[in-house]
């Protein structure tokens, strides 16, 4: 049996968008608010995703560089770590 899928390019246009109630956060701290630019990783640790890759970027930029690499999604796995540990980026990288 075959299934179809239907792929959404662009969801700004759905029309459940107009139905979301907007929430107001002024009076919350916002987790994701830094002092510094960063570059955010969105997914899990796979492979495809390159986030080891990303983090040898971050050190190739070296302590100088404002940015930090936010991973956000899956944990950091132990090979990431080690990986962290060896370009000693502790606080270049972090992880939601």
């Amino acid at each position: 049996m075959l299934l179809r899928k239907s792929i959404i390019y662009n969801p700004n246009n759905a029309k459940f968008v107009s139905n979301v109630t907007k929430v107001d956060y002024s009076s919350e701290k916002n987790i994701m608010t830094h002092e510094k630019p960063y570059i955010l990783m969105v997914g899990s640790c796979h492979p495809r995703k390159n986030r080891k890759i990303a983090m040898k970027v971050m050190a190739y930029l070296g302590s100088n560089s404002p940015y930090v690499l936010v991973l956000a999604g899956e944990a950091i796995s132990m090979e990431e770590q080690k990986i962290i540990d060896e370009l000693e980026i502790y606080e270049k990288v972090i992880s939601y």
